[in-house]
């Protein structure tokens, strides 16, 4: 079984540790021979040294390790380092202009996505080095300090070195120095994920680079803060191994203060009566802000927050929990924002507990009577003028507590003795990984009880029996006894998941209330995998004598816990997948990726706990594309109707109902989806929505909901029509341009949408300009309303441009509009001598220096831009153009076995040149395609490629192959698109067949920005397939086959006719060859773009064919 992939990781770190540490030095990374750390208390290898990342000469002392602009190099962080104090130290120097421009140097990372993982960073901005790090206790903040008047400067070697203690604060030192400090303490009990070098982020999710060549030696990592003089040794090259003395009392003061341990309001009391306190813990079915799944209040993640971003503009004000009407009548919100919770039962709602900012990190309330609360809600206060401190919640839990007998039946009690780390397994590994040293005690079943002393706060663990086999677990009794001089004491218990380390399946603040203390803590029923165990954390707020420990945990079988584990799981798999949906790990080594770990680890599980479940067997072949996937029994075609037409129309319904999803279940009156990134995301999302509307419309309600994300970007995210955010040309593009230049076609006629295109167009004489070789390009590939950035590697034209010069595309397919035509032909005429390698004169991907005209060779061009060179010969008839699609093909087939940018174009290919290879290599690829070896989703060309082979050979089975195959995997991929709530920008719905077929090409769809359609269908009812056989500007043939019960008169709208006088005749194809076998039916017409036709009407299941020819 694949099981604990990430705590796997963690016994490596055990194992691969270099020595036993008698000093302070955690980590050490000399660079001199290898990138492997001579001294690690972790892992001591990297974890990605990537893009040319490697040990070099000339270091600051001996060698050093080179990460180049577009590499990487970091390591493992558990063992390696600890969030609540520590120094990071190391020689560092930039090769590159350091510019103005912002990149990373140095960075610790949270398993938890915030921030792109980077918890503590330094990083350049301005030309000054800042150091910030995250701090959720007191405003949900980053605390930064800067160099000042320091500037780094280019190729100079500096000694870098950064200290925290969460109970002091933290400081920058260059070279020795302390050039900048906070004294304000801080508190986030994170799982600290990478330790990233030049990285631009270590989140847990995802892959990453620097934006800088730099220089690392001699890198060092400590347990503690170091002194000054320390530190200024450290500069010199002296080998500092020990460092000051820890103060244990303001620790201690530190950890009360920050959960609020200080005082025993509403916490519990263990009774010392012989009786025990059973603490029960309820269903919580989900959560939502607005109307987006979110569970990171209740997730246990203490590293994690609602509101987690802002998806939708009124996202953080309430947070909505779905209960299952269960006891509560404990409540502890761990938060530090100014808010309310508030339980109902029925329809009575009690607020329970509220928080001022003033209040402590925690507030717990312990309810005089139960509550069955079938929904609680978290409410939050916000200020208009910086919601930047409103604060979050990090935590709740909703408890019921109560004094009674301990459950026996099951329960295996065991005494508790000091054990070693690493005669735990797994346990020992996360211990060793996430506690420093002087909270490492931990207790496991023994012949005897120890009795151990602990000081204040310092963490006690206690772990049970690792189980032999699958074991559920209804609940756990724990039982001590307490000896102490303080007149009061006060404890905290944290119950670990034993999936998911990084998750509390509970946690509870009580007050022991005499000297023998017992517990049965009835979570919710947990399923054990061989080799876990029940992991619970204690400490106590006064120095305490614990002995006569046992654990008890009661097992019951499995498939009874499965009834309460399966749902909770499957909901927690939901919410990692959501996290991870966006970078799309899927393949990625999980030991590498934390929380892909995470998902594969609760995945495999509910897997084997439940082998027949559709939901998880979705997720499981949507992230495992490399074993064979479902095959679903479609349901055949009805006499009369071709498999062709049935399938079409089958998939076309399925494409059709996910948008209606979206916006049923997550689209607000604003047009906000509640996107990942925002309405950025939420215009990607609609990109789908022109095909799906042309194929089967009017879609009013596809129509509408464009619209209003539309208006919504063009208020919000775009200011005189131009993104207000300076990004890189895709994000440019997806703040707005994108769904409004959509919109040009979708809402055809609309004069807002072209007065829109107008806007954005005004801005090319900025953006682009002519540079010392009298070529047009665009003088940066990073912009926005504010400014257009030249500096470095961002005064480089890319192809990936193309996206934003949609506009002026669209508005000369619209009108003609000379200078938009003028922009994109002089654009494309640049980039037709820039693609060129002078070495052979074939295509090559490149990117050009603006000012320069250099040209550095790149692995691809960009998407969307073969468009551009046929958009110009749509609107020119210039034939020169049409080598330009060749030279996008050519420059394809240089890193791959066929077409990969120029997909967007294989029909004009096809069509308009003579190139015998470019057909020869399509059809090459043709015969490798297996529809069946893998899911078809995301991007995947296959459907599009069996049409190129009925185009290239006639052969019509090609097609409903290709229908047929992507039926059966929308059919279990279903919920993937729907209510897996995946970032709305992974959303591509396998349409481009139907678009080929029914429309005669691609409308518009993500990223493929010129229509290339011919036709469009109205008042179908669903009903309607159609094949677009012929087409050119004078002529057009179709298959037409209404597969429902009753006739259908729909109507056809023409947009590549030559306008003129044209004839249609409708008649019957019974052979099946694509021809009018009789008498057919005949209408004239006057057509052009746009013109709407009457199609005569369409008896049911009867193949027809309708021709329009220009008279």
């Amino acid at each position: 079984m694949r099981f604990l992939m990430t705590v796997a990781l963690l016994m490596l770190l055990m194992t691969t540790a270099c020595m036993a540490q008698t000093d302070h030095l955690l980590f050490r990374a000399s660079f001199d021979e290898a990138l492997t750390a001579e001294v690690a208390n972790g892992d001591p290898e990297p974890v990605w040294a990537r893009g040319g990342t490697k040990i070099v000469e000339d270091g600051q002392q001996d060698s050093c390790a080179a990460v180049p602009d577009g590499g990487s190099l970091s390591y493992e962080a558990p063992g390696n380092v600890y969030w609540e104090r520590g120094t990071l130290s190391f020689w560092w120097r930039c090769d590159d202009a350091v510019g103005q421009t912002e990149f990373t140097v140095a960075s610790l990372g949270s398993f938890y996505h915030f921030y792109y993982g980077r918890w503590l960073r330094l990083y350049s901005l301005g030309g000054r080095l800042y150091m910030h790090i995250w701090d959720w206790h007191h405003d949900g903040t980053r605390l930064s300090v800067s160099s000042g008047e320091f500037l780094p400067q280019q190729g100079e070697w500096y000694h870098i070195a950064m200290g925290w203690d969460a109970a002091k604060g933290f400081a920058l030192y260059i070279n020795g120095e302390q050039i900048g400090s906070s004294d304000r303490a801080f508190y986030l009990p994170l799982n600290i994920n990478q330790i990233g070098l030049g990285v631009s982020a270590v989140a847990s999710h995802a892959k990453a680079s620097s934006t800088r060549s730099q220089r690392f030696d001699e890198v060092r990592i400590f347990d503690r803060w170091l002194d000054d003089a320390q530190i200024a040794a450290l500069s010199t090259g002296e080998d500092v191994r020990v460092g000051p003395a820890l103060d244990q009392e303001a620790i201690a003061t530190h950890r009360v203060e920050s959960l609020g341990m200080h005082t025993g309001h509403g916490m519990p009391i263990a009774p010392d009566d012989g009786e025990t306190l059973i603490v029960t813990e309820p269903q919580v079915v989900t959560a939502k802000d607005v109307l987006r799944t979110q569970m990171t209040g209740l997730d246990g993640n203490l590293a994690s927050k609602w509101p987690s971003g802002m998806r939708y503009s009124t996202e953080g004000l309430r947070y909505d929990v779905e209960m299952a009407g269960e006891a509560v009548n404990y409540v502890a919100m761990t938060a530090s924002h100014e808010g309310r919770v508030q339980l109902v039962e029925g329809d009575r709602g009690t607020v329970v507990a509220e928080r001022t900012t003033d209040d402590p990190f925690i507030t717990r309330e312990l309810l005089e009577q139960p509550v069955a609360v079938d929904s609680a809600h978290v409410t939050r206060a916000i200020s208009e003028e910086d919601r930047r401190h409103d604060g979050a919640l990090i935590d709740l839990q909703m408890l019921h507590v109560a004094t009674g007998p301990a459950t026996e039946a099951g329960a295996q009690s065991s005494p508790l003795g000091l054990a070693a780390l690493d005669q735990l397994g797994a346990t020992g590994a996360e211990i060793h990984g996430e506690y420093p040293a002087a909270d490492q005690t931990t207790l496991t079943p023994a012949a005897e009880a120890a009795s151990v002393s602990l000081s204040p706060m310092q963490v006690l663990h206690l772990t049970s029996e690792a189980a032999t086999e699958r074991t559920g677990i209804g609940s756990v009794g724990l039982r001590f006894e307490l000896a102490t001089e303080a007149p009061t004491v006060r404890a905290r218990l944290e119950m670990m998941h034993p999936l998911n380390y990084t998750r509390r399946q509970m946690i509870l603040d009580f007050i022991p209330d005499g000297s023998e203390v017992s517990l049965e803590l009835d979570s919710r029923d947990l399923v054990l995998e061989p080799g876990q165990r029940i992991h619970l954390a204690l400490h106590f707020t006064e120095p305490v004598q614990l002995s006569a420990a046992s654990i008890s945990p009661r097992e019951i079988p499995v498939q009874t816990a499965a009834e309460q584990y399966f749902p909770d799981q499957l909901r927690m798999m939901k919410m990692y997948f959501m996290r991870l949906s966006e970078a799309r790990p899927w393949g990625w080594d999980a030991s590498k990726i934390k929380l892909l770990g995470e998902l594969y680890t609760c995945m495999y599980q509910l897997r084997e706990l439940r082998p027949d479940d559709e939901t998880v067997m979705a997720y499981y072949h949507w992230t495992h594309t490399g074993e064979p996937k479902p095959v679903m029994d479609l349901p055949a075609a009805p006499a009369g109707v071709p498999e062709w037409a049935w399938y079409q129309v089958k998939l076309l319904e399925m494409c059709k109902s996910v948008p209606q999803w979206w916006i049923d279940n997550r689209q607000i009156e604003t047009g906000e989806f509640g996107s990942n990134d925002g309405p950025n995301d939420d215009s990607v999302l609609v990109q789908d929505f022109v095909g799906l509307h042309l194929m089967d419309g009017p879609d009013e309600r596809l129509l509408e909901s464009a619209r209003k994300v539309g208006l919504l970007t063009w208020g919000l995210t775009m200011e005189n029509g131009m993104n207000r955010q300076v990004t890189d040309p895709l994000h440019a593009y997806e703040w707005g341009a994108n769904v409004n230049n959509m919109l040009a076609v979708m809402d055809y006629g609309n004069p807002l949408w072209y007065e829109r295109m107008l806007e954005m167009g005004q801005h090319y004489d900025a953006l682009t300009g002519i540079n010392p070789q009298g070529h047009r390009h665009y003088r940066s590939n990073r912009y926005g309303l504010s400014q257009i950035v030249t500096e470095g590697r961002y005064g480089w034209d890319t192809t990936s441009n193309a996206l934003n010069m949609q506009s002026a595309a669209l508005l000369g397919w619209y009108s003609g509009h000379d200078d938009s035509q003028r922009y994109m032909t002089e654009w494309a005429d640049a980039w037709m001598e820039d693609i060129v390698d002078p070495e052979d004169g074939r295509g090559r991907a490149y990117t050009v220096e603006f000012a320069t005209g250099k040209k550095e060779p790149q692995r691809l061009l960009s998407y969307a831009f073969a468009l551009i060179p046929w958009a110009c010969y749509d609107q020119t008839r210039d034939d020169r153009y049409l080598r330009a699609l060749s030279l996008v093909w050519e420059s394809d087939r240089r890193h791959y076995d066929g077409p990969t940018r120029s997909i967007d174009v294989l029909q004009q290919l096809v069509t308009h040149t003579e190139r015998e290879d470019i057909r020869a290599n399509i059809l090459e690829v043709i015969s490798g395609i297996d529809l069946w070896s893998s899911p078809i989703r995301y991007t995947d060309t296959r459907p599009e490629y069996k049409y190129m082979e009925w185009l290239l050979t006639g052969d019509e089975s090609a097609v409903t192959e290709a229908l047929k195959a992507t039926l059966s995997d929308l059919t279990w991929e279903l919920p993937m698109y729907t209510t897996a709530e995946q970032s709305p920008d992974r959303l591509w719905l396998p349409q481009p067949i139907l678009n080929h077929m029914m429309l005669g090409d691609i409308s518009l769809l993500r990223n493929r920005i010129y229509p290339l359609h011919w036709v469009s269908w109205e008042n179908t009812g669903g009903k309607l397939a159609a094949w677009v056989l012929e087409k050119d500007p004078k002529h057009l043939r179709v298959w037409l086959v209404n597969t429902g019960e009753e006739a259908l008169n729909p109507f056809m709208r023409v947009w590549r006719l030559d306008h003129g006088q044209y004839e249609a005749r409708l008649g019957a194809d019974a052979d099946g060859d694509g021809q009018i076998d009789a008498d057919a039916a005949t209408a004239t017409a006057t057509l052009g773009r746009g013109s709407r036709m009457q199609v005569p009407e369409l008896a049911a299941k009867t193949v027809m064919v309708l021709e329009v020819t220009q008279t």
